[in-house]
């Protein structure tokens, strides 16, 4: 059996990063791929990425790409027409 602190003393040493950075990351590079391909809102998105609070979600996606949902948006759209793009969400 493991400790949690020595699991998270492990998981920091391997990937360099919390657990839970490790899982913003994750969430953020789901919501990039989301803004780029989808017209779903920044709270959907959000949502979608298991953040149930928008502003916090916000707040965390500048940090870790350096600028707002909307303004990723706006710079990484693709420039397809977007009806042919899908993205499924999982329901949870």
């Amino acid at each position: 059996s493991v400790s949690t602190r020595t699991l998270l003393r492990h998981f920091q040493q391997e990937l360099s990063q919390s657990p839970l950075d490790y899982l913003h990351g994750l969430r953020c590079a789901r919501a990039r791929v989301m803004l780029e391909v989808t017209l779903e809102s920044v709270p959907s998105i959000a949502v979608a990425c298991g953040y149930a609070d928008p502003a916090a979600f916000r707040r965390i996606f500048a940090r870790y790409t350096g600028m707002a949902p909307s303004e990723y948006r706006q710079r990484h759209a693709l420039r397809a027409p977007r009806r042919r793009w899908r993205v499924e969400v999982a329901a949870r």
